[in-house]
C-alpha cells in the first residue's frame, strides 16, 4: 500500500510542474534538492520524498528539452543536416512531411535533434530507415496563442521534436540501413502496398496501421468513420493491441508447453509462457516503433510477467505500483 501511495506521490510531483508559468530556477532546484536529502533521514517520509522527486525528475526533462530546441536566434536559417528518416512520410507528391532525427551537430552552438521537415514536389520519398543530407530552413517550434485550438508547440513537445522547417535545396540519399527494425517496418509496408490493388487501398490501410503502426493509409473518410463510431482508438497500436498480442502468446505457449512432459521438466509451463508473452510484446512494439503508447504497455507487460519469470510473488497493486513509476519515469 505505501508503495502504491509511493507512486501516486510521483505521479503528482510530475503533475505539479504545470502549475508553474515559467520553469523553475536554480534556487527552486536548490530548495527541492535540499529538501530531499532531509526527507531521505526520515521514513516517514517516503511518499513526500517521491512527490519531490517526480517534480525534479519533471522539470530535469523540461529543461532538457528546452536546452535541445532550436535557438531563437536561428530561427528562419538555412542548414545542411544529416540524419535518419524517423517516420514514415505522410503525403503525395505534391508535399509530404517526415521526421529526421540528425546524427550530427548542426551548428557549433546546437547540436540538433528530432525535426520535422515538409518538402515540396521531392525529387523523390524517402523511406523509413533511410540516411539523407538535406539543405533546409528550420523554425523554432511554436503555436498559436488560443486556448479554444489545437496546442501545436504543446504536441511538438510531447513527441520531441526541438525544431520544424521545410527542405529547399539539395537533398542526397546518402545509405540505406535496411538491416534494422526501421528496415523490417518499411519490408511490411511495401510488401503489403505491393500486393494491394487499388480496390484494396482501403484494407491494405488499415493493415498497415494494425501491423506497424503506419496510419498514413487511411484516408480523410476513413478517419471521419472511426471517429463517428468512436473506434478510432481500435486502428493506433496502443496497450490493447501490446496486452492482447502478450495474453495471446502467454496463453497459447503455456498450453502447448504443458503438452509435453519433457518439457515441463525442464521449464514450468507458466514460466515459458510469461517469457513468451514478453518476447510478444516486444516484437510487437518493435514493429510499431516503439511509440510511446506501446513503450507504456511493454512496461508494464514486462514488470507483470517478469515477476513470473523471476519466480518472485508480488501482490497485484504492488506489480501495478512497479509498473505505475517505470511508466512514469519513462514517459519524461
Amino acid at each position: 500500500m505505501k508503495l502504491g501511495l509511493c507512486a501516486v506521490s510521483l505521479v503528482l510531483g510530475m503533475l505539479s510542474l504545470s502549475l508553474f508559468r515559467e520553469q523553475p530556477g536554480f534556487f527552486c532546484f536548490l530548495a527541492s534538492g535540499l529538501t530531499l536529502f532531509v526527507l531521505l533521514f526520515f521514513r516517514e517520509a517516503t511518499p513526500l520524498g517521491f512527490l519531490l522527486v517526480g517534480f525534479l525528475w519533471a522539470s530535469l526533462d523540461a529543461h532538457r528539452y528546452i536546452n535541445s530546441k532550436l535557438p531563437i536566434q536561428y530561427h528562419g536559417t538555412d542548414f545542411t543536416i544529416t540524419g535518419q528518416v524517423n517516420s514514415f512520410p505522410k503525403g503525395d507528391s505534391r508535399r509530404i512531411t517526415f521526421l529526421v532525427n540528425s546524427s550530427a551537430p548542426v551548428s557549433g552552438t546546437w547540436t540538433g535533434g528530432q525535426i520535422r521537415l515538409s518538402w515540396r514536389e521531392p525529387d523523390s520519398i524517402p523511406r523509413l530507415g533511410e540516411e539523407w543530407s538535406f539543405r533546409v530552413r528550420l523554425f523554432t517550434p511554436s503555436g498559436m496563442l488560443n486556448r479554444s485550438g489545437f496546442d501545436y508547440e504543446r504536441w511538438l513537445f510531447t513527441q520531441g521534436i526541438v525544431a520544424t522547417g521545410y527542405v529547399r535545396g539539395d537533398a542526397q540519399r546518402l545509405r540505406d540501413e535496411s538491416v534494422s527494425v526501421d528496415g523490417v517496418r518499411r519490408y511490411f509496408k511495401e510488401r503489403v502496398d505491393s500486393i494491394a490493388n487499388q480496390q484494396q487501398a482501403q484494407a491494405a490501410g488499415l493493415l498497415k496501421a494494425l501491423l506497424i503502426g503506419d496510419r498514413t493509409g487511411i484516408d480523410q473518410q476513413q478517419s471521419d468513420a472511426f471517429q463517428a463510431t468512436g473506434t478510432s482508438h481500435l486502428i493506433a497500436i496502443s496497450g490493447l493491441h501490446i496486452g492482447l498480442v502478450a495474453g495471446a502468446s502467454w496463453f497459447l505457449v503455456s498450453f502447448l508447453w504443458s503438452r509435453s512432459v519433457r518439457l515441463m521438466r525442464t521449464v514450468p509451463a507458466p514460466l515459458a509462457g510469461a517469457v513468451a508473452a514478453i518476447l510478444g510484446a516486444f516484437l510487437y512494439a518493435a514493429l510499431a516503433g516503439f511509440s510511446l503508447p506501446t513503450q507504456r504497455a511493454l512496461i508494464m507487460t514486462i514488470v507483470f510477467a517478469g515477476a513470473t519469470c523471476l519466480r518472485i510473488y508480488y501482490p497485484p497493486l504492488v506489480r501495478l505500483a512497479v509498473a505505475l513509476i517505470l511508466v512514469a519515469v519513462s514517459y519524461t
